[in-house]
């Protein structure tokens, strides 16, 4: 089983240019709820009908799919290739068999891929943040879930004020 922790790719430098943010969930019952609305919110498949830890797997599905997308994101060379595609998309260019219509087609597509490059970049402070907190939510599912017996949530795996 993967788990979450500061050596997931992306974390390290990420906590490294901004920091651990400094948000703690005392109450290990609070943090459960807190978790199972988010699961609510964020799972379609995550119904009452489920069992709270079922519910809390599934969010843990979700999370660690986000932590990818984010830790993706957070990798990718955004300049890298760019030349390379220039390059290429001038020699498909000049091409005299090329309509005119097919040529516009082309231009419009190259345009929009490049201004996504551009866009996403812009983007890094925020996918850095996400990744960040979805780093996060993934260590803490993992120590809410570590608290469940076979049967559910085990209340003797806790203190009396809910801690862990």
């Amino acid at each position: 089983m993967n788990t979450i922790n500061d050596k997931t790719p992306g974390v390290r430098a990420t906590q490294a240019q901004q920091g651990e943010l400094p948000f703690q969930v005392l109450n290990e019952r609070e943090m459960r709820q807190f978790y199972l609305n988010e699961a609510r919110m964020m799972c379609p498949t995550a119904t009452e009908a489920r069992s709270e830890k079922a519910r809390l797997e599934i969010l843990q599905v979700r999370v660690r799919r986000l932590i990818k997308m984010f830790t993706d994101l957070h990798n990718f060379q955004w300049n890298e290739g760019v030349r390379q595609m220039q390059i290429g998309y001038g020699i498909y260019m000049m091409e005299h068999s090329i309509s005119s219509k097919e040529r516009r087609n082309v231009n419009d597509a190259w345009a929009q891929r490049l201004s996504a490059i551009v866009g996403m970049q812009s983007y890094n402070d925020l996918v850095n943040h996400m990744l960040m907190h979805y780093t996060r939510q993934g260590r803490d599912l993992e120590q809410l879930l570590a608290a469940y017996s076979a049967d559910g949530f085990s209340a003797e795996k806790c203190g009396d004020d809910g801690s862990l």
